[in-house]
């Protein structure tokens, strides 16, 4: 699910139980809010980058001080 976080399945239901105290409709609640926190990230940085390569001042960007 997360790469750069490997124990995130293993801690998300003792914190379901634990901490917030929700049964499984709310680990369920819980899985779905990170799947749709994830789809929102990607498409927001899939629509910057679309708006940067159409911006009309793309073709005269310099991305280093050499020509």
């Amino acid at each position: 699910m997360n790469v750069r976080v490997p124990f995130f399945n293993t801690l998300f239901p003792v914190y379901a139980k634990d901490i917030y105290q929700v049964g499984p409709e709310g680990l369920g609640l819980m899985f779905t809010m990170v799947g749709a926190c994830m789809a929102v990230s990607a498409a927001s940085a899939a629509l910057i980058l679309i708006l940067l390569i159409a911006s009309p001042h793309s073709r005269s960007l310099r991305l280093s001080r050499y020509r």
